[in-house]
C-alpha cells in the first residue's frame, strides 16, 4: 500500500532559501569558533600541568 500524498506541497521558496543559507553559516561559525574554544582549553590544561 502507497503512502497517501501530502495535501499542500513543500515548496522551498526563496525567503526560505535565503533563511537556511544564513542558518547553516551561522552554525558553521558556532561550530568553529566552538572546536578552538575546546582546543584551546585542552592545550592550557596540558601546558598547566607541566
Amino acid at each position: 500500500m502507497k503512502p497517501g500524498r501530502r495535501d499542500t506541497p513543500r515548496r522551498v521558496t526563496p525567503d526560505l532559501l535565503d533563511f537556511y543559507i544564513k542558518r547553516a553559516h551561522q552554525l558553521r561559525e558556532d561550530a568553529w569558533r566552538d572546536m578552538w574554544r575546546g582546543l584551546r582549553a585542552l592545550l592550557t590544561k596540558a601546558i598547566g600541568r607541566r
